[in-house]
């Protein structure tokens, strides 16, 4: 059986969690190199600034170009550190909120430590060290977690979540 697109993006999401504060250093050291390269010393911006005319007489910088080139690129790499910022701060409060410690401990041990069934169905004492269980289970805890990312639609995650009271109660509160 094929896995939903959110289902794959939300596990993806979680096998991925404990690196992204790791990714976020690695691009805000990123962008300290642009800005000491988008901010040169006076002795280099006076000795590569020419201008330059093409064949329609327009004036063309690379400095200028370069500059604009990196700052774009510093503000694209700014936009990512925020997603992950936010990304971070959802999943810790959807596991704070929205699980029991049987499920942060199947997250924990699924997703970071990277255990297998077995080894978890003991560890957190699911009887008989059923499999089905534990795979019901961890489904049930990635429709919450997809839900809580904007990823599951309102009416995928009713069923699991009983989510259309909530739809209910917005849409009268709308009205």
């Amino acid at each position: 059986m094929r896995k939903k697109k959110w289902y794959q993006e939300t596990e993806a999401l979680l096998y991925n969690y404990k690196s992204f504060p790791i990714r976020m250093r690695a691009l805000e050291e990123k962008i300290k190199t642009w800005q000491d390269h988008i901010i040169p010393s006076s002795q280099t911006l006076v000795s590569s600034y020419r201008l330059r005319e093409g064949k329609y007489y327009g004036v063309y910088s690379s400095v200028e170009n370069d500059a604009v080139r990196d700052l774009e690129a510093m503000h694209k790499t700014q936009q990512m550190i925020r997603q992950l910022q936010n990304l971070i701060k959802i999943v810790d409060h959807s596991l704070e909120i929205m699980m029991d410690e049987e499920e942060k401990a199947i997250i924990d041990l699924t997703y970071n430590k990277k255990k297998s069934w077995q080894y978890i169905c003991s560890d957190i004492g699911i009887p008989g060290l059923e499999k089905d269980v534990y795979y019901r289970r961890r489904k049930q805890i990635i429709h919450k977690m997809a839900w809580c990312l904007g990823l599951l639609p309102d009416d995928e995650a009713d069923e699991l979540l009983g989510i259309s009271a909530i739809s209910t109660y917005l849409e009268k509160q709308g009205e």
